[in-house]
């Protein structure tokens, strides 16, 4: 009965996290600390965002215990507080970066195999002219109408995917 309420209790936290580190300034503000320990003012002027809506985020950010602040003289100074967030946001870089190169992998596949068959269609067309036989234009268009559905069809499920992963993140 307690591991059930401790796995329901750690998902609710993981959760919380997660919505936590769901807000783009907050990230950005998380990344800027992580570097070095790092003023209101400072971030602010790096961000350009609004004071108070830098020091409402370190607020969420401190009540969760991510970040740590110090006193300054006037000023206050925030800093990474787990290192482990420091690595997590590593790792989704490095799977971001991963998710981008295997795109852009498929996107070179499908134009290599726009131009084979862009070729294959060429080469046909040499060997018409080549014998002197008239075109069948009922052949040309199809090849022609494969060649656009190709595109087409690619084209979209490219920007499909483009879409969704710049929808997620």
């Amino acid at each position: 009965m307690n591991s059930d309420l401790e796995q329901k209790q750690n998902l609710l936290t993981q959760a919380t996290l997660f919505k936590l580190l769901g807000d783009t300034n907050r990230l950005r503000i998380i990344r800027i600390i992580s570097y070095e320990p790092t003023s209101v003012s400072e971030i602010c002027c790096e961000l350009d965002l609004e004071q108070s809506l830098v020091s409402h985020h370190l607020s969420n950010l401190r009540k969760f215990d991510i970040v740590s602040s110090q006193r300054n003289n006037k000023q206050i100074i925030y800093s990474i507080k787990k290192d482990l967030l420091s690595e997590a946001l590593e790792l989704l870089d490095q799977m971001l970066e991963r998710i981008e190169t295997e795109a852009t992998n498929e996107q070179i596949q499908r134009e290599q195999h726009l131009i084979h068959i862009k070729s294959h269609q060429k080469e046909i067309e040499n060997k018409q002219n080549e014998k002197n036989i008239p075109e069948n234009d009922d052949e040309e268009t199809d090849d022609e109408e494969k060649v656009k559905e190709y595109e087409e069809d690619n084209e979209y499920e490219f920007s499909k995917k483009q879409y969704d992963f710049k929808k997620i993140f």
